[in-house]
């Protein structure tokens, strides 16, 4: 009879979990498809929690990236990240077979203005410091919460633009207009 209630009791415990018992109550801020946090393949002026370390995997056609992320600071976020563009091969067929090109690639990102009850939370960020400069790109952002939503907006050159835009950096050196087309980049 004791074990029999025993059983019982064990039942009615785990019947009585729900899904909210294993999930954080704050999730956080998200990770973008290159690992930095934002939305998708937009950053945002948000940043991780100080002294978190994450790993993510996402897959894009024609990407795959791996990276990892960390926040040493609460005004600081760097990425390292290992892209393979499976689309294009690594070299000629006779050097390389099928393999895929590779790219790694160092992003940082840095907290210029912290979110107040007026004003935005205000990023820059530069991805591709120290890579192939295949995704080369930098970004000012803006991030605001007000009444459940969280609101971004920014500005990016290089990878993140397309060309379309001037870089503004380009008064500290040529090398900032000077981008590499989606056909070049570094193997990993």
């Amino acid at each position: 009879m004791r074990y029999l209630l025993f059983l019982i009791s064990l039942i009615s415990f785990t019947v009585a979990s729900s899904i909210d018992d294993y999930l954080p109550i704050e999730s956080g801020p998200t990770s973008s498809n290159f690992g930095e946090t934002g939305l998708l393949e937009m950053p945002t002026a948000r940043f991780m929690p100080e002294g978190t370390l994450k790993m993510g995997i996402n897959s894009f056609y024609p990407y795959e990236v791996t990276s990892l992320s960390a926040s040493p600071f609460s005004w600081m976020e760097a990425v390292f990240r290992y892209t393979e563009i499976k689309n294009q091969k690594y070299g000629p067929f006779s050097y390389s077979g099928n393999q895929t090109l590779k790219d790694k690639g160092f992003d940082v990102k840095v907290r210029l203005i912290k979110e107040t009850k007026i004003f935005p939370s205000l990023a820059f960020g530069i991805r591709d410091i120290a890579g192939s400069n295949q995704f080369e790109a930098e970004y000012l952002v803006a991030s605001k919460f007000i009444n459940n939503i969280d609101f971004t907006l920014g500005i990016g050159w290089g990878d993140l633009s397309h060309g379309r835009y001037k870089n503004p950096l380009s008064i500290i050196g040529d090398g900032f207009n000077n981008r590499l087309s989606n056909n070049e980049g570094g193997q990993g």
